[in-house]
């Protein structure tokens, strides 16, 4: 809280955008290889 109002929201938006790149990754790892891109979309949705 010690930074200014527009860091802080700027970094509360990085961190949600980072966390869901890291669910997606998880997801995908357990998944392997998708056999086309609308399977890949299903997966992210």
């Amino acid at each position: 809280m010690a930074l200014p109002e527009p860091v802080r929201r700027r970094l509360r938006t990085t961190n949600a955008m980072e966390r869901l790149n890291r669910e997606i990754r998880r997801r995908e790892r357990i998944v392997g290889i998708f056999p086309n891109e609308e399977a890949a979309l299903r997966l992210i949705r």
